[in-house]
């Protein structure tokens, strides 16, 4: 299994200058090539892929590598994104690229065309016993586009980016005499195409640059691409951002030479490139928004159409057009300031190590995928192709959905490492034990009103303390049949107590994400007689299934201690979250609040029962508002805090909520699309 943090909105403060490869992978794995296909589908769904795509200009396997980890979330005014860092002098002094009158003045004989536009001609040339490529500009752009690739080349011999082999080395800038060029080419070889092109431009003398000739390579295709290469080619794209360049081809698939057998990348054509020159404004987000460009076309397109094997043409449906967000500038809030010498190391310890006495949600850049963009890519589903998807579904080992990954990675999934505690702190920093929760005199007066959810595992009822109703919750050596545990009911008692000191002190139950609780109590003899009564009463009248009754209460503990309860709020309206009413924004509704239970030091244990996550819909008081939704947070008998007898840590805590993500945005949510007959989606459910 793959672990990730989505690094985008770290690593944009130093970019380029720090090199995402640089991570710590054994921590972060953010290495693009982690992304790379991990799920073995059945032949019979490429095929059903294939056709979908065919028909509807769309690979439905699109998200089949993940997570981009390098895409921006969240906006910012132009003025107020990150620009490069000051350039030192002997950087931004950068000469221009040098004319070559040595080739000028020796013998060009073109010997192949290889690209011919109404912009530019490419012949492969041989200037005395070498082959070389030759690059003219050509129309009214031509001065624009060649002022933009010398300045770029010039940059790249300064940064000596060639030898890295992400660009062709560049042997300089030549005039041609653009008659003389056309006599020494032979009919063969110069086309009528490029015949047409110079005799409209008029052109007597046209400028061009020369470059190595590379044998073998090709353009990158889906015939060449594969998971050993990808990742070299946003290696070789961030060696040309070393250089504070950007590339800025409207289209990079044909900006890419690849030799696929030495698992090289070469990057090409910068006539549209913008460089750190004079008063050029370059950002960090161009940069890094480039790469993530870059991620998408090799691990969104290229890598899922080799696999069904699908050839998208130019009419192709672009995956990144299908979700509710787009890769976007984002600054830093004066609010969130960092030291200059933060590093990227530090910041992720920051986060993580200081979950969760921090709010991850708020964080300045947000962390991307966090709170996963809204998918539309389902309303192209062709029934055949949810029929072979249902189909592989139990073709693969633990019946998972082939489709696990449309809403891509868990940023905050962490490595074994993490979850084992040897990289992150394993102490919190501002934690202080809370208050013992309120005790209530054990001969308090309390009137029994009604047996609710009887065949819970504990008893409860509705009761009246004073003028005020609670839920009581009692714990008893007594069980309901059949229920095994590997803790003492007073154990448990102890568990949901010592939660709920925690929950009233920190303000969880002041956000109203728990239940309030007004205190415990030993339950006094009339207590449980009343008690008894009342279960005996539902015995008799309820209806149950075979093997099941309500659980009864006994005076004492396992130990011989008086029984206990726990008075809680009474939720009448809240119904739990499911596969059928679960939304995108529930989702994220969900997730926050289980974040917000770990500010206050609890880890539920128990929040995979879906049970205990309950959906509150409330009307204003006036009823003039529209109803708003909160989700609330139940039953701990199983829920840990730094108190217990096996403390909960922070990365206990971290693991948690990347848990609970995983499984409603792998799982639940997916499984959704599976069901879907007609184009509205179950996310769109008003449940």
């Amino acid at each position: 299994m793959s672990a990730s943090f989505n690094a985008a909105s770290v690593i944009l403060r130093r970019y380029p200058e720090y090199s995402p490869w640089e991570i710590d992978r054994a921590v972060y794995l953010v290495w693009p090539f982690e992304y790379t296909p991990c799920h073995p589908f059945p032949a019979s769904l490429k095929d059903a892929a294939l056709a979908h795509a065919q028909e509807t200009k769309l690979n439905p396997l699109h998200f089949m590598c993940g997570s981009n980890p390098f895409a921006l979330s969240g906006a910012a005014p132009e003025e107020d994104m990150l620009l490069l860092p000051s350039i030192p002098t002997a950087d931004a002094e950068v000469s221009s690229l040098p004319r070559n009158r040595d080739i000028e003045d020796a013998l060009i004989i073109p010997v192949e065309e290889l690209c011919v536009t109404s912009e530019c001609a490419v012949y492969r040339v041989r200037i005395g016993e070498e082959l070389k490529v030759l690059k003219l500009y050509l129309g009214p752009t031509a001065s624009a586009r060649f002022d933009a690739e010398t300045a770029a080349y010039a940059r790249f011999l300064h940064h000596d980016t060639a030898a890295t082999g992400a660009v062709l080395h560049c042997y300089g800038w030549v005039q041609i005499d653009v008659r003389a060029f056309k006599d020494a080419t032979a009919p063969t070889v110069i086309s009528a195409q490029c015949q047409d092109v110079l005799s409209a431009h008029g052109l007597a003398i046209a400028r061009g640059i020369v470059l190595e000739d590379i044998s073998g390579a090709e353009f990158l295709s889906i015939h060449n691409v594969s998971p050993a290469l990808a990742p070299e080619i946003l290696r070789s794209l961030y060696n040309v951002h070393t250089a504070y360049v950007l590339h800025g081809a409207p289209d990079l698939r044909r900006c890419v030479l690849v030799r696929p057998t030495q698992k090289q990348a070469t990057w090409i054509d910068f006539s549209n490139a913008t460089c750190v020159n004079g008063s050029a404004s370059l950002t960090r987000n161009a940069l890094l928004a480039e790469l993530a460009e870059a991620w998408c076309l090799v691990f969104q397109r290229l890598i899922p159409d080799s696999m069904i094997g699908w050839d998208a043409g130019p009419d192709a449906i672009d995956p990144r057009t299908l979700t509710g967000t787009t890769v976007r500038a984002i600054a830093l809030s004066p609010s969130c300031p960092r030291p200059s010498s933060f590093t990227v190391e530090e910041e992720f310890r920051t986060i993580l190590s200081g979950y969760p006495e921090i709010d991850i949600f708020s964080w300045d850049p947000p962390i991307s995928n966090l709170s996963p963009a809204r998918r539309y890519d389902h309303q192209f589903d062709t029934d055949e192709f949810l029929r072979k998807v249902q189909a592989a579904r139990y073709d693969t080992q633990g019946y998972r959905n082939p489709l696990f990954k449309w809403y891509g990675e868990c940023p905050l999934y962490p490595s074994p490492y993490i979850v084992l505690g040897t990289v992150l702190r394993n102490t919190y920093l501002h934690y202080v034990p809370p208050p013992q929760l309120r005790q209530l005199p054990s001969e308090t007066d309390i009137e029994f009103l009604e047996h609710v959810w009887p065949l819970n595992n504990h008893p409860l009822f509705m009761v009246r303390v004073g003028t005020e109703k609670w839920l009581m919750k009692i714990f008893s050596k007594e069980r309901r049949p059949g229920h095994r545990d590997d803790k003492t009911e007073k154990e448990r008692f102890e568990l949901e107590r010592d939660a709920y000191a925690h929950l009233v002190h920190y303000g969880a139950c002041d956000a109203r994400i728990v239940p309030q609780c007004s205190g415990w109590l030993e339950l006094s003899p009339a207590h449980i007689y009343d008690a008894l009564a009342m279960i005996r009463r539902t015995r008799a009248t309820g209806t149950f299934e075979e093997g099941e009754q309500p659980p009864s209460i006994s005076p004492i503990f396992e130990d011989g201690s008086c029984a206990c309860a726990l008075l809680i709020e009474y939720i009448p309206n809240g119904t739990p979250i499911s596969q059928e009413n679960l939304t995108m924004e529930r989702m994220d509704l969900v997730l926050r609040t289980i974040s917000r239970l770990h500010g206050a030091y609890v880890g539920h244990g128990d929040i995979h029962s879906w049970s205990n996550v309950l959906l509150v819909r409330e009307r204003s008081k006036s009823g003039e508002q529209p109803e708003r939704e909160r989700v609330v947070l139940i039953d701990f008998d199983r829920a840990a805090t730094p108190q217990s007898t096996v403390p909960v840590k922070p990365n206990h805590l971290l693991r948690e909520l990347s848990t609970v993500w995983t499984k409603f945005y792998t799982a639940v949510l997916p499984n959704q699309r599976l069901h879907c007959a007609e184009p509205k989606h179950p996310h769109a459910v008003d449940g």
